[in-house]
């Protein structure tokens, strides 16, 4: 995934701190002082109040749903933000961007939100897109790139929901690609780069190619470019001799091809391309409602610039594919997404994306990497079904919030919106119902994969065997076996 990453990410700040996640702080403390009895009136007012109900909507929506409860619950949220954006209109957009940045393994969930909301008020539109900018623009100037990776991948679901025109999509990569222009360009800078919009291209890659094939092709055109030279330049750094010596698996006997994941990660998108960018694995809740998104005004961006930092020395070496479970004999009669598939990359890559959110809260980290299969088109992962949801739904959180508002809100199940299409059944075209991931060797495989990292883990060994321990009580029915 995004090996190139910031190395002050690389492992937990030395005097003990940790990141800071509005999700966690202010509720883990609430529930630690109650325990304790020292809870009063003020604290339990402050947590019922409306911006937290608020909070609580927008985070939970898609947990454990199926794909017709997304789209049943997308509308509901859309009314409730419609209705409160002009008394909570900062706590709104400052939500949007935390759960854009904080939870990406729901990123097309959000983004469709915003599409719905932005045929109804324009200004909401244009405010998220440009908290989404300055997000964007502040993870470049700080180095942060796996959160700028997570920006640019909001800006691609905004696309799909006809927020942004494809064409402004294609400026925002033509932007940072400007990077590979420049005279002796670093690796680590171009390989950081090119990572990121390769990987945030097959979520929008569909509109881009309807929209703007020829532009589409130019930008392949300049990652092809550096892709053809990038061996040139491993050698000359003598980095093939440094991937060999920390590749997985050496000699002839190799039970899968010994490859660096930017050479794998070009592969598959030359593959998705030939299969005319169509990713069955993905849920497009968006396409649902094309023909209102249709009429909805898009918003511009402004240009982006990716700064020089020092760090950049770092980390220039290719790092290989990591892999434990290859074809065993009882798998037979299950085609498996193979790592040439685009598929294999975005599975893995939300894995990660995951464990990098919360690894400071390893409940947390194994609740959602256990309910991963509810983020994909159902039959992406064997032995699973998601046609029933399994928790609470929104809209129970929407009469807590109903009752807590001083205005009634009307979100009632039965409401109709008019122009929008409540009735049509989820997209779930092309699916594979013979494939699929088995989710507890994928997320071994991730976590082992940064446990052997070298020359380092990225976080402190005790953090990866606690969630090993918290992902065998969730999955205690498979994981025992693995």
């Amino acid at each position: 995934m995004d090996h190139s990453r910031d190395e002050s990410r690389g492992s937990r700040r030395s005097d003990g701190g940790s990141k800071k996640r509005y999700r966690d702080d202010e509720r883990r403390h609430d529930r630690r002082r109650e325990h304790r009895g020292y809870g009063d009136v003020h604290e339990q007012h402050v947590e019922d109040s409306p911006e937290k109900r608020l909070t609580t909507l927008l985070i939970i929506l898609g947990d454990k749903m199926t794909p017709t409860e997304i789209n049943k619950n997308i509308d509901k949220v859309a009314n409730v933000i419609l209705s409160e954006y002009s008394k909570y209109e900062t706590h709104v957009l400052k939500t949007i961007k935390n759960c854009f940045m904080e939870l990406p393994m729901k990123s097309f969930i959000y983004g469709t939100l915003v599409g719905l909301v932005n045929i109804e008020r324009s200004d909401i539109g244009a405010a998220v897109v440009k908290t989404t900018s300055q997000t964007l623009q502040q993870c470049l100037n700080e180095g942060n790139w796996h959160g700028a990776k997570l920006a640019l991948k909001f800006f691609a679901e905004l696309t799909n929901a006809n927020v942004i025109l494809p064409r402004t999509m294609l400026d925002i990569y033509d932007d940072l690609l400007t990077t590979l222009d420049e005279p002796h360009v670093k690796m680590y800078r171009a390989e950081t780069i090119v990572r990121i919009v390769l990987s945030t291209l097959p979520y929008v890659a569909m509109q881009l190619r309807k929209k703007s094939p020829v532009v589409l092709d130019s930008i392949l055109s300049k990652i092809e470019r550096y892709i053809s030279a990038r061996y040139r330049i491993i050698l000359e750094i003598d980095g093939s001799t440094v991937l060999s010596s920390v590749t997985p698996y050496i000699g002839s006997n190799v039970p899968y091809d010994q490859v660096d994941m930017m050479e794998l990660l070009w592969i598959q998108i030359q593959n998705l391309k030939k299969n005319d960018w169509v990713c069955s694995i993905l849920l497009k809740p968006w396409a649902d409602y094309e023909d209102v998104l249709e009429k909805a005004e898009q918003h511009e961006v402004d240009k982006f610039i990716v700064r020089e930092h020092p760090q950049e020395i770092n980390n220039s070496l290719p790092v290989p594919l990591f892999r434990i479970f290859v074809g065993s004999d009882d798998e037979s009669n299950i085609d498996f997404h193979q790592p040439s598939d685009i598929s294999f990359f975005l599975v893995n890559d939300i894995v990660e994306d995951i464990i990098d959110s919360f690894e400071i809260n390893r409940k947390e980290c194994s609740k959602y990497l256990k309910d991963l299969p509810h983020n994909f088109a159902p039959k992406t992962f064997v032995d699973t079904d998601i046609n029933e949801s399994e928790t609470k739904s929104d809209e129970n959180v929407e009469s807590d919030l109903k009752e807590d508002l001083k205005e009634n809100i009307k979100v009632e199940s039965d409401m109709d919106t008019p122009g929008w299409n409540k009735t049509s059944p989820p997209n779930t075209d092309n699916v594979n119902v013979n494939s699929g991931f088995k989710l507890e060797q994928i997320i071994v495989e991730r976590i082992f994969g940064q446990v052997f990292r070298l020359p380092q883990p990225r976080y402190k060994p005790i953090f990866y065997h606690s969630l090993l321990i918290e992902i065998c009580k969730k999955l205690s029915y498979s994981l025992t076996y693995v």
